[in-house]
């Protein structure tokens, strides 16, 4: 599995984003070419789908919001109040960063699922070290 962030997320549906057609290629490369499917977590979701409300028309975000609920491009993994405690330590162990609850939850996830590839805009995943950031 590979955990997808929101950033990439947003770069993807984003024509007008700077990341876009980077962002396209890379997932376009990776799902040719790994074998292992995209993953997030329902808050990795909510969090894309807040942007595109501020951002996109209400067309474009019902389609946005469909292809992603779908789970067909990216699976949706269930969080837990496991992982939420989890990322209270996360964020109490990093506290010199401005690392978000989102983040904090996702690495808690991560870890987990022994997940070991990301999909990240955000440097703040380069604290994981035993996990790859295919964006970077």
């Amino acid at each position: 599995m590979i955990f997808v962030d929101s950033n990439i997320i947003i770069a993807y549906f984003a024509k007008r984003d700077s990341d876009h057609l980077m962002v396209k290629a890379l997932l376009e490369q990776v799902l040719e070419t790994q074998h292992e499917g995209l993953i997030t977590s329902h808050d990795v979701i909510i969090e894309s789908l807040n942007w595109a409300a501020k951002r996109c028309t209400r067309q474009e975000l019902l389609k946005i919001a469909s292809i992603l609920i779908s789970g067909e491009l990216i699976a949706i993994q269930e969080l837990n109040r496991l992982d939420w405690l989890e990322a209270l330590k996360i964020i109490e162990k990093y506290q010199d960063q401005k690392l978000s609850f989102t983040d904090a939850v996702s690495f808690a996830m991560i870890a987990r699922l022994r997940i070991k590839q990301v999909l990240s805009l955000d440097s703040d995943f380069n604290l994981l070290k035993s996990v790859v950031n295919l964006a970077h």
